[in-house]
């Protein structure tokens, strides 16, 4: 693979963002230019995918998202969140879906197919350079209309780093519940 070139403007600055891909297992570097220069070093010589840029938070920052691989209909990204302040990239970890965005509430939420009648859904709060989870959801639906569909709320016992997570209350679970799985 090539190496490219990315190019966007946020907040009346323009970026730049260089990508090598490894060669002979070298480590690649991912070079950002604008208001700072950041070199993000990855030792992955199988790696062959570009990174991309999206707007995770809607915050007006492009985030970057390094993809990391596919299982089925699922993707995986590590993802880091551009912290203006720090005028730096920050790894929130790795999320991972069939699809990843921001809901209306302002949760970052990662969809996930489980098997061919069920999903799995974790809702995070980002906070500064965290995604903190919040809960989960598993919904299950029968092969037909007719057949009965299930949800219900889970705990998420880590951070997408892997960093232990506040587990939900007892007095929590039936009040998600109502609120996200009825119909």
């Amino acid at each position: 693979m090539a190496a490219c070139t990315l190019i966007w403007q946020a907040h009346g600055k323009d970026f730049r963002l260089d990508y090598t891909p490894a060669a002979n297992a070298a480590p690649m570097q991912w070079v950002v230019t604008g208001a700072a220069v950041q070199t993000l070093p990855f030792n992955d010589p199988e790696f062959q995918v570009p990174p991309t840029l999206a707007d995770l938070d809607e915050d007006g920052w492009p985030d970057l998202w390094r993809y990391l691989g596919t299982g089925n209909v699922n993707s995986s990204f590590e993802i880091f969140h551009f912290n203006p302040d720090r005028r730096a990239f920050v790894s929130l970890g790795e999320l991972g879906g069939v699809d990843i965005f921001r809901d209306q509430d302002g949760m970052i939420v990662a969809s996930a197919r489980e098997s061919c009648c069920a999903w799995g859904v974790a809702r995070y709060r980002l906070t500064g350079d965290r995604l903190v989870p919040q809960f989960g959801l598993r919904i299950e639906s029968g092969e037909t209309d007719a057949d009965p569909v299930g949800c219900a709320v889970f705990s998420i016992d880590q951070d997408p780093l892997g960093r232990p997570a506040e587990p939900l209350s007892i007095a929590e679970i039936p009040v998600l519940t109502r609120q996200h799985c009825t119909p």
